[in-house]
Order: structure tokens, then C-alpha cells, then sequence
């Protein structure tokens, strides 16, 4: 298998949906009348989950009518939040069909199908034309895409001349092994996390 295809593995569940539905249940929600802030506790993946998503918003500077780009997007927690509650359009693409499917089915029952998009593909190949998006983020994704330089040409060219990219991911900050598993890699075949500071930096 690829290393695409091994990330994809690792995050696939097999029946994601279903324990979603379940686990909201258990906390006396209703799947079938569900607000988009319902999901809030369990629709981020990331360190610090929603609360580190409206500091990220804060810092991006978002406004109603941008057209983002959701690299890594996951469930599509992030999306659903800034399309929500900065009133952008936001298109979300992930390497794990079974992640897409689920953005996809959550984002139905909240009602923001009309302002959120999930496709399936990869980041180092994007399916977008060039000039595509006002700003494009990414929420501890970099960790498991070793060519960085293919990423960030890629997020470069579907951005408008005057676009931005946020990056909120899993930082190395010191010496010292990995020790797997980790929540995103059971080993170092797709495990890239990068230094905090360029190597030799200044």
C-alpha cells in the first residue's frame, strides 16, 4: 500500500456513523433534530477541540461569504463551525472516503448541506481549480504528509492571489524518538511531523 493509502487505513472506523448516532443518543440528543452545536464535543479531532477551532477562527480573521478549503477536513467539524458561525462556504477534502461519508451525513442533518462540500482525494493533488479560494486551513493534518513542499504548492495554486493559509498542527519541539502508536500513526511509515523551527534557523 501507498503511504496514502495506509493514512487512510488508520483513520478508517468502519462503522463511524452508527456510533456517532449512538453516542449522541446516550447524551440525550435526538439524531434526527439535531442543531450544528450539538455535535460540538465529539466533531473535532484535533488538541483542544472546539475551543482551539474559535481561536483558530479569531486568528484567521474569517468573514461571511469566504470560500475556504478544509485540507484534511476529517468529520468535518471545523467546516460546519466556520460555515455556522462566520457564515463562510466551505469545501472539505480528506483521504478517508469513510471520514467524507460521515462529513457528508452530519452536515445533511444540521442543515448546512447548501454551505459545506466534502470530496474525497488528496492534498498533493488537489481537485480544484487554480484561484479557487479565498483562504484554505488545516487542522493537525501535516503530521502524516511527508512532501510538504508538494502540499503547500498545491493549497498555493487553488488560492486567489491574495489568499491565506492557517496551519494549526502537531509540532516536534524537541529531541527525542516518537513513541507509536500515536493518535495519528500506529508507526513511523506515516508519521512526518515537523521541527517547530527551521533546522539551522535563525
Amino acid at each position: 500500500m501507498t503511504v496514502e493509502q495506509n493514512v487512510a487505513q488508520h483513520y478508517t472506523h468502519g462503522a463511524l456513523e452508527a456510533v456517532i448516532f449512538e453516542a449522541l443518543r446516550k447524551s440525550g440528543k435526538d439524531p434526527e433534530r439535531l442543531e450544528p452545536d450539538d455535535l460540538a464535543t465529539g466533531d473535532e479531532f484535533h488538541i483542544g477541540g472546539r475551543e482551539a477551532t474559535i481561536a483558530f477562527a479569531e486568528q484567521l480573521g474569517l468573514r461571511p461569504s469566504l470560500q475556504l478549503l478544509d485540507v484534511g477536513c476529517g468529520i468535518g467539524g471545523p467546516a460546519r463551525y466556520f460555515a455556522h458561525h462566520q457564515k463562510c462556504q466551505v469545501t472539505g477534502i480528506d483521504l478517508t472516503d469513510e471520514f467524507v461519508r460521515v462529513a457528508r451525513a452530519l452536515s445533511q442533518r444540521v442543515g448546512l448541506a447548501d454551505k459545506v462540500t466534502f470530496v474525497q482525494g488528496s492534498a498533493l493533488e488537489l481537485p480544484f481549480p487554480a484561484g479557487n479560494f479565498d483562504g484554505a486551513y488545516m487542522l493537525h493534518v501535516g503530521m502524516n504528509i511527508g512532501d510538504k513542499a508538494t502540499l503547500f504548492a498545491q493549497v498555493k495554486r487553488v488560492l486567489k492571489p491574495d489568499g491565506f493559509f492557517g496551519i494549526y498542527d502537531v509540532m516536534r519541539t524537541g529531541p527525542g524518538e516518537i513513541i507509536f502508536p500515536v493518535p495519528w500513526a500506529s508507526t513511523g511509515a506515516t508519521s512526518f511531523v515537523a521541527d517547530d523551527a527551521p533546522t539551522g534557523g535563525c
